[in-house]
Order: C-alpha cells, then structure tokens, then sequence
C-alpha cells in the first residue's frame, strides 16, 4: 500500500513549503508507514511526497516505493504499472524503481501520448525538472485515486486521499 502528495505552485512558490508537505504526508501515512520520500524545489514552486508499505508485494522484505528523482525528472507512483515491459526503455539509465524509470521513458519517448500508454492500478506524478511541467493521472477506473484541489493562487494541490489535500491550509473546507 502507498499514496502520494503534491503541491505545484509555481505562480505562488511559498505554497509548496516543506512543512506544508510534511503535514500533508502525515494526514495519509496509515498508507505507508514503513517509508517516505520527498523532494522540495521551493524556486518552482514544487514539493512531492510519497509513503510506502509493502502490502502485497511478491519480495516484500526488498520492496521499496515506486520513486525515482534525478536532475531530469521526478516521478512517484501509487499503484502499479503492469505494462511496465512494453513501455519505451533506455537500457543505460539507472532508475531506483524500474516503475518511475517505465513512465519516465514512456514521457520523453511520447509526451502527448503519455499517460494513456500506461495500464494498471495506478495514480502517478512526474515533475519534468527542465520543462517545469507536472503531469498527474491516474487509472481509467479510478482503483487508486487521485484527489486535487486548484486554489485561486493557481496552485495545485493532490493527494490519494481527500484528508491529505486538505491538510494544506490554503484548501479551502467548503
């Protein structure tokens, strides 16, 4: 089990703080408490945050969440990609999760045709650090979801669980 969280504020940078996002992987760490990874770019206006636990996992004891973050691009992924296999590869990229490296190469192979290349349960974001582009989706039938808020500033708010989108104090309750 895992979920992810985000904050894409590039008009308002401030919004996307450490702290914020902090709160917001708390409000759904009961999805994964065993590991937590995030990644803060306050000049874009970005933070990410993913929690994991290996439920259902074939090698549980090595599984690790599906994260991968390098000087290109930023990539989490709630769920899994069953296509994996299929999808665009370049063989001499080091990827910590062979799941992110799967929907990073499928985005630079295919930008417009991402993410309806991918198949699976899953709820994804990948942040193009050089393009200062997010894309976020998620599966056809909504088996992982993705809840997002756009606040008036412009920001972007996501969370596979609507107690993490409101964790951030600028979403508003009504």
């Amino acid at each position: 089990m895992s979920g992810i969280c985000g904050i894409y504020s590039p008009r308002a940078v401030q919004l996307a703080d450490r702290q914020t996002l902090d709160s917001m992987l708390d409000a759904i760490s009961h999805r994964g408490p065993v590991a937590r990874r995030s990644l803060v770019l306050p000049e874009a206006g970005l933070a990410l945050g993913h929690v994991f636990e290996a439920a259902f996992e074939a090698d549980a004891a090595n599984a690790a969440p599906r994260w991968h973050a390098d000087d290109s691009y930023a990539a989490t992924l709630d769920g899994a990609v069953v296509n994996r296999d299929s999808l665009p590869s370049d063989s001499s990229s080091s990827y910590s999760d062979p799941s992110a490296g799967a929907l990073i190469e499928s985005l630079r192979c295919d930008a417009r045709g991402f993410p309806g290349q991918i198949e699976g349960p899953f709820a994804l974001a990948v942040y193009g650090l050089r393009e200062r582009t997010l894309w976020l989706a998620r599966d056809a039938l909504g088996t992982k979801p993705l809840y997002y808020a756009r606040l008036a500033s412009g920001a972007l708010v996501f969370a596979s669980e609507l107690k993490g989108v409101l964790a951030h104090p600028s979403v508003p309750r009504s």
